[in-house]
């Protein structure tokens, strides 16, 4: 992919690659739904859609 034709995060991503604490989220996220134990995915628009929780055992169980 070219740099012009790059996200906003992705370049975000690009720029921090080299900062020593690693890369942060370019866009905050919600404490409740990402956190150690937090699943899902990033969508081609960098946006981030929360699964479940690996400790929520009913609640992973109501999605079955």
């Amino acid at each position: 992919m070219s740099p012009k034709s790059l996200k906003l995060d992705q370049e975000y991503a690009n720029l921090m690659a080299k900062h020593p604490y690693g890369t942060a989220l370019y866009t905050p996220l919600d404490s409740g739904n990402f956190r150690p134990g937090s699943f899902g995915y990033f969508d081609s628009q960098g946006t981030w859609n929360y699964l479940g929780y690996l400790e929520d055992i009913e609640g992973m169980q109501k999605k079955n």
